[in-house]
C-alpha cells in the first residue's frame, strides 16, 4: 500500500478534530504545493512505515482515553441519577407502609368499636349495668376473644339471674358462678372488674 493511501486511510480512523503530525508529508495542502514546486522540501521529515504506526497508534490511544473519561462521566451522572431515584422509591414505599399502617389501625379501631357496642348491648341484656358502668367497660369486653367474653358473659349472667332469686327470698345472699373468671383475665373478679362490679350492685340490692 502506498504511503499515501495508508496515511488517507488511518487519518479516516481518526476522530474529526485530531490533528495529523507536524510537517506531515501526506497532507493534501503540503503535496498539492510540493507537486507545484516540483519537488519536496528538503526540510520535510520523512516516516518510515514503523513511525507513522506508533504515531497513528498514540492518535488512537488518545482518541479511546477521552471516549473513556466521557463514557465514565455519562456513567457516573447516570448513576447519581438511579441513586436519586432509588432514594424517592424508599421514601415513597416508606409512605405507603405508613398509609397502610393507618388504615389497618383506622379499621381495627372501627371493628373494636362496633364489637364494644355489641357486646355491650349483649351485656346489658343479662345484667342491670347502668349504661355507666356498661361504657366503662364495653372497650375491655371488645378485646376478649370470644371464648373468653362467652364465659364473662355466662358469668355475668348467671349472677344477675341468681341476684333475682335471692332478691324474691329476703335474706338469700346471690349466688357466685364456679366459672367466675381467674387472676390471670382481665374481668378477674378483684376490685374493680366486672365480676366485683355485680357483685357490688347486687350487694346493694340486698340493703
Amino acid at each position: 500500500m502506498e504511503g499515501q493511501e495508508l496515511h488517507d486511510k488511518l487519518r479516516a480512523e481518526l476522530p474529526e478534530d485530531a490533528a495529523c503530525i507536524n510537517d506531515c508529508p501526506f497532507c493534501a495542502d503540503k503535496l498539492e504545493k510540493a507537486s507545484k514546486e516540483g519537488h519536496v522540501s528538503e526540510n520535510a521529515k520523512v516516516f518510515d512505515q514503523e513511525t507513522v504506526d506508533s504515531l497513528l497508534e498514540a492518535a488512537r490511544s488518545k482518541a479511546a482515553d477521552e471516549a473513556r473519561s466521557a463514557a465514565d462521566e455519562e456513567l457516573a451522572a447516570a448513576q447519581a441519577a438511579l441513586a436519586e431515584k432509588d432514594t424517592e422509591l424508599t421514601d415513597a414505599n416508606a409512605k405507603v407502609e405508613e398509609l397502610e399502617t393507618e388504615i389497618t389501625s383506622r379499621d381495627e379501631k372501627v371493628r373494636l368499636d362496633e364489637l364494644a357496642d355489641e357486646r355491650s348491648g349483649q351485656v346489658a341484656e343479662v345484667t342491670k349495668f347502668s349504661d355507666e358502668q356498661l361504657d366503662e367497660r364495653k372497650a375491655g369486653w371488645a378485646k376478649l376473644g370470644d371464648d373468653d367474653f362467652a364465659t364473662v358473659l355466662a358469668d355475668l349472667k348467671e349472677v344477675s339471674e341468681s341476684a333475682e332469686k335471692a332478691a324474691a327470698t329476703p335474706g338469700k345472699k346471690p349466688k357466685v358462678p364456679a366459672t367466675q373468671l381467674d387472676g390471670d383475665r382481665e374481668t378477674a373478679g378483684d376490685a374493680g372488674t366486672d365480676m366485683e362490679v355485680v357483685k357490688s350492685f347486687f350487694a346493694t340490692q340486698d340493703a
